[in-house]
């Protein structure tokens, strides 16, 4: 495992983990929270549909 593959990682779980991306994009290092938003769409993408169906799933209840 190389440097950049652990610190990916621990960007990805830090986020995964819900942990606010301002922090994370602080940690990392990163000149602004575009660049984490661009390096780590994938994880926001699976946390997003992971939300929609949390959400999905209060409607269905109250209806």
């Amino acid at each position: 495992m190389t440097c950049h593959v652990l610190r990916h990682t621990h960007g990805s779980v830090f986020l995964y983990y819900n942990l606010n991306i301002k922090y994370v994009s602080r940690q990392l290092g990163h000149k602004d929270i575009v660049t984490t938003l661009q390096i780590y769409s994938h994880v926001l993408d699976e946390l997003e549909q992971t939300e929609n169906r949390k959400a999905d799933a209060v409607m269905e209840e109250l209806f």
